[in-house]
């Protein structure tokens, strides 16, 4: 269909009976303020406290966060909108505290009626950007969504171990990871607000799945660390499987170890991470 001022253009001619299918052609979507949330309704899919005074949310700066950061043709995309509520972290904002949602460009998305999943249509353009944008009062907040194959490894986004095969006595993997769409990589074992325990750049190979990052100097690391090479492969889009890769250790007792002889990670060691959180929960 072709699309006339960001409106297809049969809504131009029957604007009316656009707007009444319950479809937003123009990509402006207002709060459905009969939702209310229970606070059990936001776990484990919502993982924060849900702020439910309207009036209190404009205090705080606003965010919109998209998991995953990267989306592919046909899939969903989990909408967090928060108030950054520092030192203390984030809360979830309701709905019924917005006033005004938009899409752009309104034909490559749709907001679910919840405003909680953006459910991304079959043929949005691999290398296109979708920006969604929630107005509260004086407040805004938007998030940009790459647009990515269906066949791309993608890992960008927050992780969270579920499970590990083949590793003898490797301490304990981060407990959540991150990976940004420009190469940079945070690792935490304390889930404490924003803190990360240490970051990193990596590189990764999407032919081959090889991943490295430079370990040195790092204090969860053995001395003179060097990079931490290994392979990484995407299960079913929410599982990413790392094998032969060392993310260090978080306790003290296990670093003078460490530093007394090299951690030689076996042969074929395995972790398993999930991402966090999944649209579907």
């Amino acid at each position: 269909m072709k699309h006339i001022l960001g409106l297809p253009a049969a809504c131009l001619v029957l604007a009316q009976g656009c707007a009444s299918s319950g479809a937003e052609p123009s990509g402006v979507y207002g709060p459905d303020r009969s939702l209310t949330f229970a606070r059990d309704s936001l776990a484990p899919r919502y993982p924060y406290a849900r702020l439910s005074d309207c009036e209190e949310a404009g205090y705080f700066r606003h965010t919109l966060q998209a998991l995953p950061v990267q989306a592919r043709p046909g899939s969903e995309v989990a909408l967090h909108h928060l108030a950054d509520r520092a030192p203390a972290g984030f809360d979830l904002i309701e709905v019924r505290c917005t006033d005004q949602w938009t899409v752009t460009p309104p034909w490559a998305a749709t907001l679910a009626q919840d405003r909680r999943t953006l459910e991304i249509a079959p043929d949005a353009e691999p290398g296109s950007v979708i920006v969604v944008s929630v107005r509260t009062g004086e407040r805004t907040a938007s998030a940009q969504i790459p647009v990515i194959s269906r066949e791309a490894l993608d890992i960008a986004g927050i992780w969270t171990p579920a499970g590990q095969s083949g590793c003898g006595a490797m301490p304990a993997p981060p407990r959540q990871l991150r990976f940004s769409t420009s190469g940079h990589m945070s690792a935490a074992w304390q889930l404490f607000e924003s803190w990360w325990d240490y970051h990193v750049s990596y590189t990764l190979d999407a032919e081959s799945g090889a991943f490295s990052f430079n370990a040195a100097g790092g204090e969860h690391f053995p001395p003179g660390g060097g990079p931490q090479e290994g392979q990484v492969r995407v299960q079913d889009q929410d599982n990413l499987v790392f094998t032969g890769v060392f993310f260090g250790a978080q306790d003290p007792n296990v670093y003078y170890r460490l530093n007394a002889e090299a951690f030689d990670l076996p042969e074929g060691c395995t972790i398993l991470y999930r991402r966090f959180p999944t649209p579907n929960g």
